[in-house]
């Protein structure tokens, strides 16, 4: 069976960096771009959302990707961007699916992540 269109859509993947401002002295948290990937967003419903373990269990969103080192360097402060339906998706946990490098899935909760 064919993978083609398993990942059919264009995710932005951002990183939050802290700096400080020149002027005041304030920490202040901006978003640099990571990565753009095609991925499969689906939202997680009934037992799926279930059977995660602790915080996962909040997660509303799978978001599945190809295995890239930089993706799996993502941290809960990150977030995703899908823009087809203007959603920003906080990053709840990152995992190499079956320890393969092949594909990688990201458990989210939907809503805007100030980080």
């Amino acid at each position: 069976m064919s993978d083609a269109g398993k990942y059919k859509h264009r995710v932005q993947f951002d990183r939050a960096v802290d700096v400080v401002d020149d002027d005041t002295g304030e920490r202040e948290r901006v978003w640099e771009l990571l990565m753009l990937a095609y991925a499969r967003v689906q939202p997680l419903r009934g037992r799926e959302a279930l059977i995660a373990d602790g915080v996962e269990s909040e997660a509303d969103t799978l978001i599945t990707t190809r295995y890239s080192r930089l993706l799996m360097s993502m941290r809960p402060k990150d977030r995703a961007y899908f823009a087809v339906t203007d959603t920003y998706y906080n990053v709840v946990s990152v995992r190499d699916v079956d320890s393969a490098h092949v594909d990688i899935e990201f458990r989210c909760t939907s809503g805007l992540n100030a980080g």
